[in-house]
């Protein structure tokens, strides 16, 4: 468990990387992408695997209780650290209860719909955990040339999607370690939030579990 003050820290963290709801950003003034804080390659690894030990936990809640599904979605040009930090971040849960779709370019069809339209059509089952990988080309080198208008882009969308419920949270990528450890709260944070719980049973229902549990012993 996190002191008062580290859960302090990590709020003050998550708020500086949030998009406000209905707020137009700009990504050069508002977020800087060498943003980190002080900590040790030992400390950040440890922080890592104590926040992914728990996103374990939180997905067994998730898929016991059978009620909610968690979409993460990540957006960001090529070469940013995507694949990295899904495969670090997610490395401690069940693969069975997960998803992860790699979008590319928009097709003509996605294009005359809005921003989440393709996002929608692969939403993960109440119980699941699904990871959106989208891309907007294969060609770093030539895409740098539209740094402006992909930077525009961004802006406009993450504008009009950013939601309460649902918002989006820009990750500071030039530190890897920082990265993968804003992911993971951001994942936490969510979960958490959804006040997870076992289902409970009734005293019938624990009374058969502890009859076939006997009845295994004896065999």
């Amino acid at each position: 468990m996190a002191s008062k003050d580290e859960e302090a820290l990590q709020e003050d963290l998550y708020r500086k990387m949030l998009v406000p709801p209905g707020k137009k950003i700009d990504l050069k003034r508002d977020y800087d992408p060498g943003f980190t804080v002080k900590m040790t390659k030992d400390k950040a690894a440890a922080t890592l695997l104590k926040g992914i030990t728990q996103l374990a936990e939180f997905q067994d809640k998730l898929y016991a209780q059978d009620r909610y599904s968690l979409l993460v979605v990540f957006q960001a040009l090529d070469a940013a650290g995507k694949d990295g930090t899904i495969k670090h971040v997610m490395s401690g849960l069940n693969p069975q209860g997960c998803e992860v779709h790699s979008f590319k370019a928009p097709s003509a069809e996605e294009l005359n719909h809005d921003y989440m339209w393709r996002c929608v059509k692969a939403l993960p089952e109440r119980g699941r955990i699904g990871e959106k990988n989208w891309k907007f080309s294969a060609s770093d080198t030539l895409e740098r040339a539209f740094w402006k208008d992909y930077m525009a882009a961004y802006e406009d969308m993450f504008h009009h999607t950013s939601t309460k419920w649902a918002p989006w949270i820009i990750v500071p990528a030039d530190n890897k370690r920082f990265t993968r450890l804003a992911v993971a709260h951001g994942i936490y944070r969510t979960l958490k939030g959804l006040h997870l719980r076992y289902p409970t049973i009734s005293d019938e229902r624990r009374a058969q579990l502890q009859k076939a549990r006997d009845m295994l012993d004896k065999e």
